[in-house]
């Protein structure tokens, strides 16, 4: 109830700011090389919508200590234009250590008549960004203007962000999962079975990690690493290390052609592996890869005709067997996908 009362108080307290700078902003000549923050809204595709001003409200922000009084509840002007930072007279902190907090406020517009207002709540943490925003209003500035001056404005602002931080929170509960993953994969020795499957025991979702090919056999596939592991005898066998790189074969052991045509495509390329693809092992203990060097690639052209890239997935396919070595010769797997 307290945090309830306290962010109602924060948006009663940035109303004037929102009038003043956020629907009266200096329009530029040019929307090209403005920057705004990302506010977990995404323009419908074929949408002309662009982010017109922003208000950044960190919450949990070091520099609100250094500030005086006075500058509190004050837009301060960031490096970009129609940006500006505000900070609360106050440290909110909803619960979640170790992470940045923001409520950002954007005004947008898909014809310079129409405009939205949008609420947002983004969280930076662990290299990652979690964020969730709602349009709150619609319509004309003047009619934005009397939303935001309506008693009912700190209430209606207040219910979208309890929405957003509901919305978040999972995100961020997957993103901290994830981060003592890593760490803890980081300590595994990926070449000791017990080590390995120690790791294992600890994810939540292990199907997605451990896969049984037949015969006894299992894949293991985190991050970069690609494992043959022998449940049988307990060996493990590196296909694919740390470093992204094969391990059950050699430069040597493909064809002069074959390395050349790949080199074509992948300049300098040793032995780098995009994705490996392990089928079921047979009755003779070989299982049929699939190795993609490069996948397909394509990026449009831009509104003024320039920057259209288009580049053919790269791969090779081979089989090994259950010590996870090289039983055949590579060869070059033709692309029969789509193409622009």
């Amino acid at each position: 109830m307290k945090e309830k009362q306290i962010i109602w108080t924060l948006f009663d307290a940035l109303r004037p700011i929102i009038i003043s700078k956020l629907l009266n902003p200096e329009v530029s000549v040019s929307s090209r090389g403005q920057t705004f923050f990302y506010d977990g809204i995404d323009s419908t595709e074929g949408s002309n919508t662009v982010d017109m001003a922003q208000l950044i409200v960190p919450l949990n922000d070091e520099m609100a200590e250094v500030l005086s009084p006075d500058e509190f509840f004050t837009a301060h002007p960031s490096e970009y234009h129609n940006v500006w930072y505000v900070y609360p007279d106050k440290d909110i902190t909803l619960s979640l250590d170790g992470w940045q907090q923001y409520i950002i406020l954007t005004l947008k517009t898909d014809n310079r008549q129409n405009y939205m207002l949008c609420i947002s709540l983004m969280f930076y943490g662990n290299n990652h960004v979690a964020s969730h925003g709602q349009v709150m209003a619609s319509g004309s500035i003047a009619r934005i203007t009397q939303t935001v001056r309506s008693n009912k404005f700190p209430g209606e602002a207040s219910a979208i962000f309890k929405t957003c931080l509901e919305t978040v929170a999972p995100k961020i509960e997957e993103s901290e999962r994830h981060a003592r993953e890593v760490n803890l994969f980081v300590n595994t020795d990926i070449t000791d079975y017990d080590s390995v499957m120690k790791f294992v025991d600890n994810l939540k979702d292990k199907k997605e990690i451990l896969k049984s090919n037949g015969h006894g056999m299992e894949v293991f596939t985190y991050d970069h690493v690609v494992s043959l592991i022998d449940q049988s005898s307990k060996r493990v066998n590196v296909l694919v290390g740390r470093d992204g790189k094969a391990q059950f074969c050699s430069l040597e052991d493909f064809p002069t052609e074959l390395l050349n045509m790949i080199r074509l495509e992948k300049r300098a390329w040793n032995l780098e592996v995009y994705n490996l693809s392990v089928g079921h092992f047979n009755s003779n203990g070989q299982a049929f890869v699939t190795w993609i060097i490069s996948p397909y690639y394509y990026c449009p052209m831009d509104e003024d005709g320039f920057g259209e890239e288009e580049e053919y997935e790269v791969a090779v396919t081979c089989h090994i067997n259950t010590d996870g070595r090289l039983t055949d010769t590579p060869v070059w797997k033709p692309y029969t996908g789509p193409r622009k």
